[in-house]
């Protein structure tokens, strides 16, 4: 009961108190409190509100059975990892099952709490090779050079998550006196904040797992700028993969130099790439017609709020 104590606390003392210099009080501290466990998840469970989320089922939920096993393996509780979610432990290894966003951010939540990882995005994502996002990656993987499998990841994500979404710019930016090539990493809704660091964190490990693995663990330089603070487990990982990053920035992107974009992939091959651009392209056609239209209409939905 940690959490319940100190708000019926600033609520009690809001409702009581007439004076508007204490209200205000009162109000901030109530504001900064929800705040805080909004961002972090760490007294207890928190559930998401569906009244602001969109309620379509288009989360696949197969890339959540490593989180599951991760789950099980540090010998903890499923049932509290599926608390509150309304899913089974049957529908995270279903590759047909779709859930919605509330479900998704309230599993993402409960596995930050319960593990008390905060780096568990990259600890996740760092599982997700190639072979992990399917025909995706392969098509990625085959590719003639890194700007066509960019292109790839561009078109093609919907296939794996409509939370994320992945720009590249292919126009050099110059930033003191070098040019770089960009790709944008968005979160396409409003969401808790610690399921966004969490998708974040765990896009970035997996693209330096994948970058690593396609260029025999040498990948290119980058660097990494993020629109939330850095933590300690920031730093520690960047720098143990010699990357630099910086916090609290205005997007979340990666840099790195523009003629890394014409760079061969060693695994390129033509036949295998046009096959698996054919079965991404059904893919893409199966989906239901708001995940594809997903990004879009839950960014108007943000700018309304």
């Amino acid at each position: 009961m940690t959490i319940v104590s100190p708000l019926l606390f600033y609520f009690r003392g809001f409702s009581s108190d007439c004076k508007t210099g204490r209200r205000q009080i009162y109000a901030k501290a109530w504001s900064q409190t929800l705040s805080f466990l909004d961002s972090f998840c760490l007294d207890g469970p928190m559930s998401i509100y569906s009244n602001d989320r969109p309620q379509d089922r288009c989360f696949p939920t197969r890339f959540y059975c490593e989180l599951l096993e991760h789950i099980q393996q540090r010998g903890l509780s499923t049932d509290n990892l599926l608390a509150g979610t309304g899913l089974i432990e049957l529908q995270l290894n279903d590759e047909a099952f779709l859930a919605t966003q509330v479900e998704t951010e309230q599993l993402i939540i409960n596995a930050l709490r319960i593990t008390g990882e905060p780096n568990l995005g990259i600890i996740i994502g760092a599982k997700f090779n190639f072979s992990s996002h399917g025909v995706v990656g392969f098509a990625a993987l085959s590719s003639d050079t890194v700007a066509d499998a960019l292109d790839v990841a561009n078109k093609y994500i919907p296939i794996l998550t409509p939370l994320i979404q992945i720009g590249t710019s292919y126009s050099s930016t110059v930033i003191d006196g070098d040019a770089y090539g960009i790709i944008d990493i968005k979160t396409t809704a409003s969401m808790n904040a610690g399921v966004k660091r969490f998708a974040v964190d765990g896009i970035l490990s997996s693209l330096h797992v994948m970058a690593s693995f396609m260029f025999s663990n040498e990948p290119p330089a980058y660097s990494v700028e993020l629109d939330y603070p850095l933590q300690a487990y920031h730093e520690e990982y960047f720098a143990r993969i010699g990357v630099s990053i910086i916090g609290n920035c205005q997007h979340n992107r990666i840099l790195f130099p523009i003629e890394v974009l014409t760079r061969p992939i060693p695994l390129a091959d033509k036949n295998s790439y046009r096959k698996s651009i054919e079965q991404c392209d059904e893919l893409l056609q199966q989906l239901p017609s708001s995940q594809c239209t997903l990004s879009p209409a839950l960014n108007a939905l943000s700018a309304k709020r």
